[in-house]
C-alpha cells in the first residue's frame, strides 16, 4: 500500500490506466533514486510490474488494454549472506525441538518439529558453510 501511495502521489493528478506511460514508471524511479538504494527502487517496481500485469484480471474492461513497457534499472545482484553460529544452532534447536508448551496446539507443535527437523537435514547435507 505504501508503495502504491507514493506512486499515485507522483503521477499527475487524474491519469487513467489507459493513459498510463512508460514516462509514469520512470518518474517513480527518478523520485525514487537518492532516497534508497537501487535495489529497493526495483522491489519497489515488481510490485507495481505485477499489480500492473494482474489488473485484467480483476478488471475485465481492460481485456485490451496493453500494460507500458516496465523501466528497469540495472542493479549489481548481490546476496545477502549470514553464517549461522554454532550458538545460534543451538538456540534454534532449542527452540524448535522444546517440548509441547501450555497453550500450544499439536497442530503447531508438529510444524515447528517440522520446521527443526527440515533445518537439521540443511545442516546435515551441507546446505550451509561453516564458519
Amino acid at each position: 500500500t505504501t508503495v502504491f501511495n507514493r506512486w499515485i502521489q507522483i503521477l499527475e493528478t487524474n491519469v487513467r490506466l489507459d493513459d498510463l506511460r512508460t514516462s509514469h514508471l520512470k518518474l517513480y524511479i527518478e523520485k525514487r533514486q537518492g532516497e534508497v538504494q537501487d535495489t529497493s527502487i526495483m522491489r519497489e517496481m515488481n510490485m507495481i510490474a505485477s499489480a500492473l500485469h494482474g489488473a485484467e484480471k480483476d478488471f475485465p474492461v481492460l481485456e485490451k488494454w496493453i500494460c507500458p513497457r516496465i523501466p528497469r534499472l540495472k542493479v549489481k545482484k548481490s546476496r545477502r549472506e549470514r553464517l549461522i553460529s554454532a550458538r545460534d544452532i543451538t538456540a534454534l534447536f532449542n527452540q524448535l525441538f522444546k517440548p509441547l508448551e501450555t497453550g500450544e496446539s499439536k497442530f503447531d507443535f508438529e510444524n515447528r518439529r517440522v520446521v527443526g527437523q527440515a533445518f537439521q537435514m540443511a545442516l546435515l547435507t551441507g546446505a550451509h558453510r561453516r564458519d
